[in-house]
């Protein structure tokens, strides 16, 4: 049942925002939770490179969900 329910929330987000957008955020949530999760936890810490990683993928949200970056208009075919 949670699944279905991803899935349903998962539509209706990727309507309104793109799916471009929609695979950084989630990507950038895992990558965001892993992030904690090991440096949290005991064990080895993340290397500076795992966490400069994880800061060009949020820069890469960011960008792709800036305004000025996308389209306000569709374009429509033989044009």
């Amino acid at each position: 049942m949670i699944g279905v329910g991803v899935i349903a929330v998962a539509t209706i987000v990727v309507r309104r925002i793109g799916v471009l957008v929609f695979g950084l955020a989630s990507m950038a949530g895992q990558l965001l939770g892993a992030v904690l999760l090991d440096t949290l936890t005991p064990g080895p810490r993340p290397s500076f490179a795992t966490f400069v990683g994880v800061a060009i993928t949020f820069l890469a949200l960011v960008l792709a969900a800036h305004p000025c970056f996308r389209r306000s208009e569709t374009v429509q075919e033989g044009s």
